[in-house]
């Protein structure tokens, strides 16, 4: 069940109050099943923010006036639906509260919004879905920039510049969503978007944290391997390794890179063996690229475009 305020925040600016962060989950969540994206952005609805009062137009600018027709929001606030949303937000919050989920099928993305009051819910979430939608498409962003300010603001400082342009890989922020146990992100007070969590930093790259950069290797698998789909997929794919937080700036906006290159989301399937007993082909390939040690593995696949590729971590 879902407790904890979400309100507060009184006269707080945005800048001071919104807490945004990205979640995950796996493969066997209803919302992946259905063919949406493993990760998607949770809001916390704050008091007397404007970005929240005008949330209702601002979708409509993104998904046309049918927002009603188009997007399905559900109200879990005691964990019934989407527990592993709960869960997932309750990881990042440090404590259990309720939550919506919105979906948009056309768009392929879904989104959070976290608040005790329905209210409250209803404008974080279509905060939330409005960022899905500008991640997985930052040309969007121009045309926003005039009547939501805020809203604008908010995505800059995750790394899309003033021409809705997405930053360059090294420029998203070192300190926000580092995996954690069970695939969930950390969260971070305006972490998750911010270019240094800073406030007055107009928007500017963060530093790294450090010099290291994830290790990748082309691996090959043998042709009868599951992971090939029946051989339909070729032998060979890159796979890369998150080693922990001195890497997280790469992939902060994984999905909404991977979104610039498929259009249809729901062509990509995720096959994630935490407990590394499914995919071990695909560790033993690794061990051999690599000259490391057996570490876990998370497979993707696009049929469609006949490609695969596999991300590597310690534990699960």
């Amino acid at each position: 069940g879902g407790g904890g305020g979400g309100g507060g925040g009184g006269g707080a600016t945005w800048s001071d109050a919104m807490k945004t962060g990205w979640i995950m989950v796996d493969d066997t969540s209803t919302l992946v099943v259905q063919g949406l994206p493993p990760e998607a952005p949770a809001v916390v609805w704050e008091k007397g923010l404007g970005v929240f009062s005008s949330s209702n137009y601002l979708l409509s600018e993104l998904v046309g006036d049918s927002v009603a027709s188009q997007v399905e929001i559900t109200h879990d606030p005691d964990w019934e639906n989407f527990p592993e949303v709960g869960e997932a937000c309750k990881v990042g919050l440090q404590e259990e509260n309720c939550f919506a989920v919105a979906t948009w099928s056309m768009g392929g993305v879904w989104a959070v919004g976290v608040a005790s009051g329905w209210k409250g819910r209803e404008a974080a979430v279509r905060v939330a879905l409005a960022l899905a939608i500008v991640a997985g498409d930052p040309s969007r962003l121009p045309k926003l920039q005039k009547n939501y300010p805020e809203f604008a603001a908010l995505c800059r400082q995750g790394g899309l510049n003033r021409e809705g342009a997405a930053a360059p890989m090294m420029a998203m922020p070192a300190v926000t969503m580092a995996p954690q146990g069970g695939g969930q992100k950390a969260w971070g007070k305006q972490q998750a978007w911010s270019n240094g969590g800073g406030k007055g930093n107009g928007g500017e790259p963060a530093e790294p944290e450090s010099d290291e950069i994830p290790a990748l290797h082309l691996i090959a698998l043998p042709p009868d391997s599951p992971t090939l789909l029946e051989n339909t997929l070729p032998p060979e794919g890159p796979a890369i390794m998150h080693s922990g937080k001195n890497v997280k700036q790469y992939f902060s906006m994984a999905h909404a890179l991977l979104s610039e290159f498929i259009e249809d989301m729901s062509d990509v399937s995720f096959h994630d063996d935490s407990e590394g007993t499914e995919l071990a082909d695909v560790t033993a390939a690794w061990v051999v690229a690599s000259g490391g040690e057996e570490v876990t593995a998370c497979i993707a696949r696009c049929a469609s475009m006949a490609c695969w590729g596999a991300g590597m971590a310690w534990g699960k």
